[in-house]
C-alpha cells in the first residue's frame, strides 16, 4: 500500500473513531482549566499537543513513556546487552530488545535505515533521562 493510501486510511480511521471530538473535548476541558490555572493549563497544553502528535504521527513506535520504561528495564538489569536496538541470539534465544521485528520485515531498506535511526535517538534520550535519573548528588 502507498504511503499515501495508509496515511489517508488512518485519517478515515480517526474520523469514524471520533478522534477529533475526544481531542476537542480534552482542549476544551484545558481550557476551562486555563481560567483557574493558567501555568498548570499551559503544561497540559503542551503535553496533550505532544500525546497528539505521537499519536498521528509517530505511529511505528510506542508512546515515550512505554520506550522508557523499556529502556530503563534493560539498563537496570545486571545482564549484558551488546545491540539494545537490535535483535540478538544468545543460547538459541531469541531476544528481541527496542526494535520491532513486525515492523522491520514490511519496509525498504530506506524506511529501515530511517526507523533505526528514529529509534536510536530515541534510546539515546531515554539513556540520557535514565542516567540523570540515577545519578547521585555529590556532596560538598
Amino acid at each position: 500500500m502507498s504511503s499515501f493510501k495508509h496515511y489517508a486510511k488512518q485519517a478515515k480511521q480517526r474520523l469514524k473513531n471520533d478522534f477529533w471530538d475526544k481531542v476537542k473535548e480534552e482542549r476544551d476541558f484545558y481550557q476551562i482549566l486555563a481560567k483557574k490555572d493558567i501555568v498548570a493549563a499551559e503544561g497540559l497544553l503542551v503535553k496533550q499537543k505532544q500525546q497528539l502528535k505521537e499519536k498521528i504521527y509517530n505511529t511505528n513506535f510506542e508512546s515515550d513513556e512505554e520506550f522508557y520504561l523499556k529502556v530503563k528495564q534493560l539498563l537496570s538489569a545486571n545482564d549484558v546487552i551488546v545491540n539494545p536496538i537490535g535483535i540478538e541470539k544468545l543460547q538459541l534465544e531469541v531476544y528481541e530488545y527496542l526494535a520491532d521485528k513486525s515492523i522491520l520485515t514490511n519496509m525498504t531498506e530506506s524506511q529501515k535505515q530511517a526507523y533505526l535511526l528514529k529509534l536510536s535517538r530515541r534510546y539515546q534520550q531515554a539513556v540520557e533521562k535514565f542516567n540523570s535519573e540515577t545519578e547521585t548528588p555529590k556532596i560538598g
